[in-house]
């Protein structure tokens, strides 16, 4: 296999663009994500989109949105929009096959997997596998070993290993470029350590020491990044390839919550069952869900030179909760990049503080009032970015619109009695739009009835629709001379 390592690219995004950053939160997340592109679609602002920035979730979605080649178009692909006080529970009970969605409404990953091992399939691979036939390849997406960036490196690719001609995946020229991030961690339980790691196509970029580029192609194709070798992981890699399969089992937070229902399943401890969560980086080294480290993509965005920034934050508690995951009722993976860090959770001793803790106050005000006039969590702000920062990232003035996921009162008032009712006693809707990992009798991991993707779905395109003004506003903002 004839391999190259690929370069950074931390200045590519169009700073006069915006950058779309979806957050962790498993398929709750994925069909937040539904909802949200189908309004930037709406409001026609996708092509001003340059880079989508994507953990767990977000980033299975951002993946598919890539790769994907549906057959009807990308809009019916996303769902047809209705209006509020259409949306009966007959109605959000009916679901087309092919709606992106369809796959997660009769996941059922745990038992597809226990049967997968049991045929001898190695744990690391087993994720992948799973995921692919149960999400992936309903949605009309090839098993690859690769992924290319563009037409142009698939060309490349294939000169120098023909072999590979139809295991390259390649993302639509006409989409947003997106990148993935994960947490790259070492050890186990309490002596366990995670950086953050970037990972799109072709590439992969160990955050906090920019000068490690491996090229994801090198993962894919089993080549040994020993000591003689440029690369990120410095590790036996098995033959197992690294395609969008892959990708989604590396990013999510899926690899945690599969592997304890996997062990439970088989009545196996986890960690006897499987000493690192990716095997194909080795002994010491295993990546896992990016929420380790920073849960909102915001990160990755700021040091890709992102200025305008669309902040989709798909949490699974409500806003103002009490929670000791929480600080003033926002959830920690928003309140940590303030340097507001909750009591308890894995933000509680975050070492990613971005911005000022001064400026958390306006956004828990701005926050407040939208919720006081019926609308979901929202701002429009201004951020300084910290010149200490930990990450390199030169300090700057940004600006975001943030937008959270909670139900506006105003566009639930419109909803049709009977789904307002269900919506209310939290019965067929179970939660929604806060739905969190759901394992049945089954064993289904994060499975979601065809009402709850729906339901959230519809909520998060209606309020990008309401926040048309904002889009604007950001889009003509440019930082003042400091």
């Amino acid at each position: 296999m004839q391999l190259i390592a690929w370069p950074k690219s931390n200045d590519e995004t169009r700073q006069s663009g915006l950058t779309v950053c979806l957050s962790g939160g498993g398929f709750r997340s994925f069909s937040c994500a539904i909802g949200q592109f189908r309004g930037l679609y709406a409001l026609g602002r996708i092509d001003d989109v340059g880079l989508i920035s994507a953990v767990s979730g977000g980033a299975w979605f951002a993946s598919v949105h890539s790769f994907a080649s549906p057959k009807a178009g990308i809009q019916s692909f996303l769902g047809e929009s209705i209006p509020v006080d259409k949306l009966t529970m007959e109605c959000l009970d009916r679901i087309s096959p092919d709606f992106i969605g369809e796959p997660i409404t009769r996941l059922s990953a745990i038992p597809r997997a226990a049967s997968l091992m049991m045929e001898g399939m190695p744990t690391g691979k087993v994720l992948a596998e799973a995921l692919h036939q149960e999400i992936l390849a309903p949605l009309g997406l090839a098993r690859t070993l690769a992924m290319a960036n563009s037409s142009r490196q698939y060309e490349d690719l294939v000169r120098r290993n023909p072999e590979l001609i139809d295991k390259i995946a390649v993302p639509h020229a006409g989409r947003p470029r997106f990148v993935a991030t994960a947490s790259l961690g070492f050890g186990k339980g309490d002596d366990s350590h995670f950086y953050p790691v970037e990972i799109e196509p072709g590439r992969a970029v160990l955050t906090q020491d920019a000068n490690q580029v491996g090229a994801v192609e090198s993962l894919a194709l089993a080549s040994d990044l020993g000591p003689d070798r440029p690369g990120l992981f410095d590790a036996e890699i098995q033959e197992i390839g690294f395609g969008l399969a892959e990708l989604w089992a590396a990013t999510g937070g899926a690899p945690a919550g599969f592997l304890v229902a996997l062990a439970r399943a088989l009545d196996r401890g986890v960690w006897d069952m499987v000493p690192h969560l990716g095997n194909w980086l080795g002994k010491d080294a295993y990546l896992v869900d990016g929420g380790y480290v920073e849960n909102t993509g915001v990160l990755t965005a700021l040091r890709r030179g992102a200025r305008k920034l669309v902040v989709f934050v798909n949490q699974r508690s409500k806003f103002g909760s009490v929670s000791p995951l929480h600080v003033d009722g926002i959830e920690g993976q928003v309140a940590h990049l303030f340097g507001k860090y909750p009591p308890f959770g894995m933000y509680s001793n975050s070492r990613v503080h971005l911005f000022p803790e001064e400026e958390f106050e306006d956004l828990k005000l701005d926050f407040q009032i939208a919720v006081t006039l019926g609308e979901l969590p929202w701002s429009l702000s201004e951020h300084t970015i910290r010149e200490e920062n930990g990450f390199g990232i030169a300090a700057h003035k940004v600006k975001i619109l943030w937008v959270l996921n909670e139900i506006p009162e105003k566009w639930a008032s419109e909803l049709p009695t009977e789904t307002s009712m269900v919506m209310r006693a939290f019965d067929k809707l179970g939660g929604a739009p806060h739905t969190s990992v759901i394992y049945g009798d089954g064993g289904q991991m994060f499975r979601m009835s065809a009402a709850q993707v729906q339901f959230t779905a519809h909520m998060h395109e209606h309020a990008i629709r309401a926040r048309k003004n904002e889009v604007e506003e950001l889009l003509a903002w440019e930082p003042r001379p400091s």
